[in-house]
């Protein structure tokens, strides 16, 4: 039996100028199994840039992270040490491919953080060589292209206020969950385990898809 094929999918958030402060990643495969997790707040940036931190998107959230710290759920710790942890991860389950919704996103940020937190000894987070999936777009070229997700979008009020159908995360993930209200998190590892399942979904089309970045994949499923 062929070895299933494990990939790395990450979340990430950042301030208004993109530095990292929560990192969330899963060991899956491509049908939403989970096989390691780890959730991980970034020292120098949640300590070290209090004026970024100020900026932050969600960051009335921090008291919610303090908890979490508190009972074990995640760990402050540096985007080094999280970085390391993201190598031997890879290493141990012969990753090279690294997923999220948005992955330019996730990536470039990192790519940042870990810049700015080495003095610019270290510029890229991820090793070389490794393969970057969008789970945005590959959901943009299958699930979200059903006339039944057009129709659900526009009777839910899925839909922008320039009337463009909404292609986030969130609204996938409700799609193919079956639960209209659902709401994103908004932190690392949570919306990680979302995003596995939506890449799940769009893998179980068996339809051709492009996989790595394309430019404005919301673009795809404007009617």
């Amino acid at each position: 039996m062929a070895k299933r094929k494990m990939v790395l999918v990450v979340d990430v958030e950042g301030t208004s100028h993109g530095f990292v402060y929560d990192v969330g990643f899963a060991v899956a495969d491509l049908y939403g199994n989970t096989y390691d997790t780890f959730s991980g707040i970034v020292s120098e940036v949640i300590i070290g840039m209090p004026i970024e931190m100020a900026t932050a998107y969600y960051v009335e959230k921090m008291p919610m992270y303090a908890e979490r710290i508190n009972h074990g759920e995640t760990v402050c710790v540096g985007l080094h040490t999280i970085r390391d942890k993201v190598f031997e991860v890879m290493e141990r389950y012969g990753i090279d491919t690294v997923c999220a919704y948005n992955v330019m996103y996730d990536r470039n940020a990192l790519n940042r953080t870990i810049s700015t937190v080495s003095n610019g000894f270290v510029d890229k987070f991820f090793p070389d060589g490794t393969i970057f999936w969008d789970i945005w777009g590959m959901a943009c070229e299958t699930i979200l292209q059903k006339k039944d997700y057009t129709r659900q979008a526009i009777e839910k009020g899925w839909v922008s206020e320039k009337g463009n159908i909404r292609s986030g995360a969130e609204y996938a993930y409700r799609y193919i969950s079956g639960d209209d209200v659902f709401e994103e998190e908004h932190t690392g590892l949570a919306d990680v385990m979302i995003e596995t399942a939506i890449l799940a979904a769009t893998i179980a089309t068996h339809k051709k898809m492009t996989r790595t970045e394309i430019p404005q994949p919301w673009k795809l499923i404007q009617k």
